[in-house]
């Protein structure tokens, strides 16, 4: 895993009720390391947990809906952790200076995730929808119309800010709708998503070991199912079949293979299969 740029503690001056956004340039790693944040308070180091109020994008940032009193003097740091490797590097720290008067601020965003979601099915799924104001604003989730939370295998985590479907079936595809509603102040924001759902590809036919004499014959069948409709390509011993052409072994294409020794693999653009 990369390392962070070293830099001085930033400073940010903030009225208390207004919201800022600290910035996380996450260092690359394989795998993709996972950003938490860290407060230092009094020389006592505590990990955040994250709120409607504290809410990590899925790209590290980490935004403050609305700073309060307690926020004054409290450093804010970054942290990069490789789970695999157990290593831990720390980035960017911002020191926040909170001071009166409260300012009431209206709802607004600061983060969602991509209108347009294409999810496998099988797989987990989250939206992010980070809202700012002062008082907090509180979160509803819908799915085309509806409560969210009525429909199988949804989960609003983290007070508002995300939801999760695990995992992603076939009826998880439809409109979403993050509403944020500042009550104190009458103000409503909605950000809208559109999910859709793709199966990953499934053998339904698979080709099986066959013994053959020399200069015999033999055909193989492969097929898949999916949604969209899957691509099926056959290798021979992990080459493309047309370096073993030599006028007697004849392939052809599609599903229907003859030859001597293949593999059969079906594929769409989110996910594939091997046989």
């Amino acid at each position: 895993m990369g390392k962070f740029e070293q830099s001085p503690v930033v400073n940010l001056n903030a009225r208390i009720g207004e919201s800022l956004s600290l910035p996380c340039e996450v260092p690359i790693g394989f795998p993709p390391p996972i950003v938490t944040w860290q407060t230092k308070r009094n020389a006592q180091l505590e990990y955040i947990k994250e709120t409607n109020r504290l809410a990590t994008d899925i790209n590290g940032y980490l935004h403050i809906a609305a700073v309060i009193p307690s926020d004054d003097g409290v450093v804010f740091q970054c942290v990069a952790n490789n789970e695999v490797m157990r290593e831990q590097t720390t980035g960017p720290a911002y020191l926040i200076r909170a001071f009166p008067p409260e300012v009431n601020k209206p709802v607004s965003f600061v983060f969602q995730t991509p209108f347009t979601t294409l999810a496998v099915a099988g797989s987990v799924l989250r939206l992010q929808c980070i809202l700012a104001g002062n008082p907090l604003p509180s979160y509803t989730w819908f799915k085309d119309g509806k409560d969210a939370t009525l429909h199988p295998n949804v989960n609003i985590l983290n007070m508002g800010t995300v939801l999760e479907i695990n995992p992603v079936s076939n009826t998880s595809a439809g409109q979403y709708r993050c509403q944020g509603v500042n009550e104190a102040l009458m103000t409503t924001k909605n950000y809208e998503y559109q999910v859709t759902v793709k199966s990953a590809p499934v053998f339904t036919k698979f080709p099986v070991d066959t013994s053959v004499p020399e200069n015999g014959s033999v055909v193989f069948t492969c097929e898949a199912t999916a949604d969209p409709r899957p691509k099926i390509w056959w290798t021979v011993n992990g080459r493309d079949p047309s370096f073993y052409l030599d006028g007697v072994r004849k392939l052809i294409s599609g599903n229907v293979c003859f030859s001597k020794s293949l593999s059969c693999t079906s594929s769409w653009v989110a996910s594939s299969t091997s046989s």
